[in-house]
C-alpha cells in the first residue's frame, strides 16, 4: 500500500493530534460549592484526579477509540492506494520493452534492464492474478516491431514462463507501433465488457515525460548518466573526383559524465586501414556529448568495412558500424540497340547506338560496357543478363522486364498499355514544363530548355492498368502528359523516357549527363556508397537470375529464407540483432553479404523514464507510476464503525 497524498496526512496530523491530546490533559474549571458530605461525590473526585495538568495520560478504552478514529480519518486523507490495474480491467495488455537500451547492465543489483523489467512484469502479473476474478493478460514484446507472445490468458504460471523467455534486441524502441497493435486488438471489444488496459514495463527511454493510454511500471537504473559511448550516425562514400579514396564519416555520442578517449579503428576485410584517437566531451545539461569524426584511406577494390570504437561500456551493439564497400567502378552495363535490318550491314552493334548515349555511358566509368542488338538480347539466357548491374534500352523494348534495373528511351515498356505516339509534324514539339525536383534522379537537373519532338503518351500515375501492379511516379512532364516515368517493379527500379534522344535537344544540354549519372547511382545503389541497413528498416536484397528457392541466412541470427518463385528480390524483414549476415545457397556458397547496424542516438544515450539533465535516479516525478487503486473509503468506513462503537461505550458508561 502507498499514500498518494502523504503531505495531506502530515498536515492533518499536525492540526488534529495535538488538540486530541490537549483535550485529555485539559483541567476543568469548576465553581466552589459547599456540601454536607463527599460520600456521594466519588466520581467528582475521580474527575479532579484525571484533569490534573502535566500528568501522563492514563490508558483507557475511550482514548484508544478516539485515537483509532482519528488515525483512520488521517490515513483516508492521505489517499491510500494499492498497485493494480484499477477496477473493472477485464483484459490487460502487458507491453514489455526489449529495445537495445534494455541490454545495459546498470541496475543497482548488477542485472540488465531487461532482466529487471521481466522480474517487475512477473510480480505485477502475479499480484493482479490473486483476485477472485483475475483479468486476461496478453503479452506483447516490442522494440522496432511489436510481437504478440501469448493469446489472452489468465494462467499466470504460463505467462511467467513466456516473460522469462523474452530475449533482448539491438533495435530502437517504438512504443507507438505497440500502441497501434493494441488498438487493433481492442477493436472487437464490446461496450458491455470492461475497458482493456495497457501496462508498460520499460526503462521509459524515449517517453520524454509524455503520457499515453498505458500505465507505466518503470525500472530505475543506478546512474543518471550511464557510462556509454557509441556510433550513432555513419556513412561511407568514394570521392567523386578520386574514386580510389574512401571517406568514412561518423557521429559519436558520449552519455557518461566523464570525457571519453578511445581508439577508433577502421578495417576492410579484417585488415586495419585507419586507427585514430576519438575524444568525446561528457554529457551536460544540454544532453550527451557529441563529436563528428571523418577519416579517409585509399582502396581500389571493395570489401567488408567495419568501424569500431574500442571501449568497454554498457552497450556493445553501438560500438561498431559496418558497411559493404563497393569497388570504385560502377557495375557492368548492357546497352541494347536496334538490330540490323534486312540488307543492312550488321557490322558492329555500337554503330547503331545513339552516339551521345554511348559517349555518356563510356564516360560514367563502369566495370564493363557491352552493346548488343535487340534480337540477340531476346535470345540471351536470363542468367546471362543477371551479370549486369544496369540494362539500357535505346529505342527498343524487351519482351519482358529484365531481372536487373533498366533505363528505356523511346520505346513502349512491357506491361504498360500500348501508348499512343504524338508526332511533332502534327502536334508540334513540347517543352519540359515541370520535373520532380525532390527525386534524387532529377534533383540536380535543369530541363526548362529541353525541347522534345516525337514522343510516346505515357500513362498518368493514378491511371488504373489491369495486370500492371508496379508503382509509377512521373519525373518529368510535357504539354501532353508524362515524359519520364520511374517504375518500382518489385524492388527493381526502372526509368522510362518517352522519347528517343534523337528526337530532342537534350543530349546537347549539360543536364543529360547529370541525369544519366544520377539515374545510374539511383538504380544501382551502393555503387559508390557503402551499403548497410539498420535494425529499424526492413531489408530487401536483390539476387541475380532465378537461383534456388531456399536460402540460409547466417549471422548473429540464423534462419531459413524462402525466396519468392520467379522474383529477383528476397525480403528478409527487420533484423533484431546488429552484425554481419550472409545469404548462403543450399550448396554452401555465399551469395550476398549484409551489414546491419544499430545507429540510434536515443538507445545509445541510455536515457530512461522522464529523466532530466542533472536529475538523480530518486528524484523523478511525473506519470511514471503504475495505476493505483485507491482504498481511502475503507478507512472512512472503519472510522464510522469505530465512532458508533465509541458512542455505545460512552452511553453505557453514562448510564451506569
Amino acid at each position: 500500500m502507498t499514500l498518494l497524498a502523504p503531505g495531506a496526512l502530515l498536515v492533518g496530523a499536525l492540526l488534529t493530534v495535538p488538540p486530541l491530546v490537549l483535550f485529555y490533559l485539559l483541567k476543568l474549571r469548576r465553581r466552589p460549592l459547599r456540601v454536607t458530605s463527599t460520600m456521594l461525590w466519588e466520581q467528582a473526585a475521580h474527575d479532579l484526579q484525571v484533569n490534573v495538568p502535566f500528568r501522563w495520560l492514563r490508558p483507557g478504552l475511550l482514548i484508544l477509540l478516539h485515537g483509532l478514529i482519528l488515525a483512520s480519518l488521517l490515513i483516508a486523507l492521505g489517499r491510500p492506494a494499492v498497485e493494480g490495474m484499477g477496477g473493472g480491467a477485464g483484459r490487460v495488455f502487458v507491453l514489455l520493452d526489449r529495445s537495445a537500451s534494455m541490454a545495459a547492465a546498470d541496475m543497482p543489483d548488477g542485472s540488465t534492464r531487461l532482466e529487471s523489467a521481466k522480474r517487475r512484469a512477473i510480480d505485477l502479473v502475479e499480484s493482479m492474478s490473486r483476485g477472485a476474478d483475475p483479468p486476461e493478460f496478453t503479452l506483447i514484446a516490442f522494440a522496432a516491431e511489436p510481437v504478440v507472445l501469448t493469446p489472452p490468458t489468465t494462467n499466470a504460471h504460463r505467462l511467467r514462463g513466456t516473460i522469462e523467455s523474452v530475449t533482448p534486441t539491438d533495435q530502437p524502441g517504438r512504443l507507438d507501433e505497440a500502441e497501434r497493435l493494441v488498438r487493433s486488438l481492442m477493436s472487437g471489444t464490446s461496450d458491455d465488457e470492461p475497458a482493456p488496459r495497457m501496462l508498460l514495463v520499460s526503462d521509459g527511454a524515449g517517453l520524454d515525460g509524455r503520457s499515453g493510454p498505458w500505465r507505466a511500471a518503470l525500472i530505475e537504473p543506478a546512474r543518471v548518466h550511464p557510462r556509454n559511448a557509441g556510433i550513432v550516425s555513419f556513412s561511407v562514400d568514394r570521392d567523386s573526383e578520386k574514386p580510389e579514396t574512401v571517406r568514412v564519416f561518423l557521429r559519436l555520442l558520449n552519455a557518461g559524465e566523464a570525457p571519453v578517449a578511445a581508439p577508433l579503428v577502421v578495417t576492410v576485410d579484417g585488415e586495419e586501414a585507419v586507427r585514430t584517437p576519438a575524444r568525446l566531451p561528457p554529457a551536460d545539461a544540454n544532453g550527451p556529448g557529441e563529436r563528428i569524426v571523418s577519416v579517409s584511406f585509399d582502396r581500389l577494390g571493395g570489401g567488408l568495412l567495419e568501424a569500431r570504437l574500442e571501449i568497454d561500456d554498457l552497450l556493445d551493439a553501438d560500438n561498431t558500424a559496418r558497411a559493404v564497400l563497393p569497388p570504385h567502378l560502377r557495375p557492368a552495363t548492357l546497352l541494347v540497340v536496334p538490330s540490323a535490318t534486312t540488307g543492312e550491314n550488321r557490322g558492329d552493334d555500337r554503330t547503331r547506338a545513339d552516339p551521345f548515349l554511348l559517349d555518356v555511358l563510356d564516360a560514367i566509368g563502369t566495370s564493363g560496357l557491352r552493346v548488343i542488338g535487340i534480337d540477340r538480347y531476346r535470345r540471351a539466357d536470363v542468367d546471362d543478363l543477371a551479370g549486369y548491374g544496369l540494362i539500357v534500352f535505346d529505342r527498343v523494348a524487351p519482351s519482358a522486364p529484365p531481372p536487373v534495373p533498366s533505363i528505356s528511351f523511346g520505346a513502349p515498356w512491357p506491361g504498360l498499355p500500348a501508348p499512343g505516339r504524338v508526332e511533332a509534324s502534327r502536334s508540334g514539339r513540347t517543352r519540359v514544363i515541370s520535373w520532380d525536383r525532390a527525386s534524387p534522379v532529377m534533383r540536380d537537373t535543369v530541363l526548362d530548355s529541353v525541347v522534345v519532338g516525337d514522343r510516346l503518351v505515357l500513362p498518368e500515375d493514378d491511371a488504373v492498368i489491369p495486370g500492371f501492379e508496379a508503382r509509377r511516379k512521373t519525373l518529368a512532364r510535357g504539354e501532353d502528359g508524362p515524359l519520364i516515368v520511374e517504375i518500382d517493379d518489385d524492388g527493381i527500379g526502372r526509368i522510362i523516357v518517352g522519347f528517343a534522344l534523337e528526337q530532342s535537344n537534350w543530349p546537347l544540354d549539360f543536364s543529360f549527363p547529370i541525369f544519366m549519372l544520377a539515374a545510374f547511382d539511383h538504380l544501382t545503389p551502393g555503387t559508390t556508397s557503402g551499403v548497410w541497413y539498420d535494425t529499424n528498416t526492413p531489408v530487401v536484397v536483390r539476387l541475380g537470375g532465378v537461383g534456388p528457392t531456399t536460402l540460409e541466412l547466417r549471422g548473429p541470427v540464423t534462419r531459413e529464407i524462402n525466396r519468392p518463385a520467379g522474383s529477383a528480390s528476397v525480403p528478409l524483414g527487420v533484423f533484431e540483432r546488429a552484425g554481419w549476415y550472409t545469404l548462403v545457397s543450399p550448396t554452401g556458397e555465399a551469395s550476398v553479404s549484409i551489414a546491419v547496424n544499430l545507429l540510434d542516438a536515443d538507445e545509445s544515450s541510455l536515457s530512461w523514464s522522464a529523466q532530466k539533465p542533472g536529475e538523480t535516479s530518486r528524484g523523478r516525478t511525473g506519470n511514471t507510476a503504475l495505476d493505483q487503486r485507491e482504498i481511502w473509503w475503507w478507512f472512512v468506513l472503519a472510522a464510522g464503525v469505530l465512532l458508533l462503537f465509541e458512542w455505545l461505550v460512552y452511553a453505557l458508561r453514562s448510564r451506569y
